[in-house]
């Protein structure tokens, strides 16, 4: 169980699933808009939204004002030691991107089987490695989101990088 805080007008996750758990939400101030499978969902306080394993999801804080929620994750695989490193790479990123890269590690090391329900792409050579969700599910909706982008990817790899 922990508890987040999203600034407002911030946008936060990118679509994602979990195979491995479900997350519940419960809205503390302010309001998140979630959307599940498509569906946006806003989240106020006192609301509860149940995110079932496998299903695609994300959340923005669209409104004018900051936002906490508290959220359970079930079976409980994060421990805090996950949300003090997440958040030491978070502050290190002063209000830009954060180091994906760094997050990845944190995950894979304190949540081993997490990548099964995450899409990553990377390069070897010129090759683009492109990993699905372990659920067939999650893998057509993830791949339906990343193959119109390959075309790009593969310009990119051939060393087209300019762009119009």
């Amino acid at each position: 169980m922990f508890e987040f805080h999203v600034p407002a007008g911030m946008s936060v996750a990118a679509g994602h699933s979990h195979d491995g758990y479900e997350e519940t939400i419960y809205g503390l101030e302010g309001v998140l808009t979630w959307t599940v499978e498509g569906t946006p969902l806003e989240v106020g306080p006192g609301d509860v939204l149940l995110v079932p394993r496998g299903a695609v999801h994300q959340f923005d804080n669209t409104s004018g004002e900051d936002a906490r929620a508290l959220a359970v994750v079930t079976p409980g695989i994060l421990g805090p030691g996950y949300f003090r490193e997440v958040a030491a790479i978070l502050d290190a990123a002063a209000g830009g991107p954060p180091d994906f890269e760094a997050l990845g590690e944190v995950m894979r090391r304190t949540a081993p089987l997490a990548p099964l329900s995450r899409a990553q792409a990377a390069t070897r050579g010129s090759a683009l490695v492109v990993n699905l969700p372990g659920s067939e599910r999650g893998a057509r909706e993830n791949l339906s989101a990343v193959l119109p982008l390959i075309p790009h990817a593969l310009q990119l790899l051939a060393g087209d990088t300019k762009h119009t």
